[in-house]
């Protein structure tokens, strides 16, 4: 059965269910806007727009499809600018849609306690080219061929908990970019994720979304983070000993080579991809193991991470001197 093109965006899990963030070498934070997620493409030729799960049948001038999506889509030709933009690829783009309402065109405000702009608009988050989803640098100039804009980016670096936890509560830049300047107008969250798209050992896109304060969905999350997180218990011996054993050099090249014949370039845009397959190779090989000495998965799975990413690094390194 060939799986749908038109793919649902990945769920994005809070911060704290994506154990291995804070093991990734490089995250880069937007602003989470608060908004209802649209999915609109040209695929196989045929122009396909949907919201976060379903996808709309009535793509005409008068649907009410979407919040206004639909019409707004079609008001303002971005269907047409995206078919020419990428005429012969299939295109998929995501992005929120949102804003205070244009009761002139019957398109309704989005969103209620933050202010974003005069009107309705839609920004893009993330974007898929022929099935394969775009580096989050390339998306800026994606977006600007179709005449959109992106996410602000909020912070860029190591992930770091401080960084995260002060970026909460700060104003909105969106709302800034569009001239309204209120230290009240906060932002819903930020969406934290690696500029190269990554995937865990499960398949599942490595993406967090990170909301405390008024806007969180969680009782113990609503007020501003002000102590610091209890820190993580250290590994027991055992599973130390069980990283050292199966996280080997040896392995890794067999994961290399497997790359190599799937075409894929050997450099830190694929780290994601060779987390993927160590974990993928290990959790297999070593299930009898983790049986017979009490582990669970969750707890060697960062120490994975943290061994291949180094191993990674170090081969890396030494095939450029």
């Amino acid at each position: 059965m060939t799986r749908d093109k038109f793919t649902q965006y990945p769920h994005i899990e809070n911060i704290e269910e994506v154990t291995t963030l804070f093991e990734w070498p490089e995250v880069i934070a937007t602003e989470k806007v608060h908004g209802s997620a649209m999915r609109i493409g040209w695929i196989d030729g045929v122009l396909r727009i949907g919201g976060r799960r379903l996808e709309f049948a009535n793509l005409t001038p008068t649907s009410k499809e979407g919040q206004g999506f639909v019409a707004w889509v079609l008001d303002t030709g971005l269907g047409v600018r995206i078919w020419t933009a990428f005429e012969g690829h299939d295109a998929l783009l995501f992005g929120e849609w949102h804003g205070s309402g244009t009761p002139e065109k019957g398109w309704p405000q989005i969103q209620k306690g933050i202010r974003y702009c005069q009107g309705n608009d839609f920004r893009l988050f993330d974007a898929k080219m022929d099935g394969q989803y775009v580096p989050q640098d390339a998306l800026p100039a994606l977006a600007a061929r179709v005449g959109l804009r992106t996410m602000p980016i909020l912070y860029r670096g190591r992930p770091d908990q401080a960084a995260f936890d002060g970026l909460i509560d700060t104003m909105s830049r969106v709302g800034e970019e569009n001239g309204i300047v209120d230290p009240e107008n906060t932002i819903e969250g930020i969406v934290i994720r690696p500029p190269v798209p990554m995937w865990d050992d499960k398949g599942n896109m490595l993406i967090a979304k990170y909301k405390v304060g008024k806007w969180a969905e969680r009782a113990s999350q609503q007020r501003h983070p002000k102590t610091p997180k209890k820190p993580r218990e250290a590994a027991p011996p055992s599973a130390t000993a069980f990283v050292e054993e199966f996280v080997t050099d040896m392995r890794l090249q067999h994961v290399l080579d497997q790359l190599r014949e799937a075409g894929i370039p050997i450099t830190m845009a694929a780290m994601g991809e060779v987390m993927k397959r160590m974990g993928q190779d290990i959790k297999r090989e070593g299930a009898r193991a983790l049986e017979q000495t009490g582990l669970e998965w969750k707890t060697v799975s960062p120490l994975i991470v943290q061994q291949t990413k180094q191993l990674l690094m170090a081969y890396l390194k030494s095939s450029k001197s």
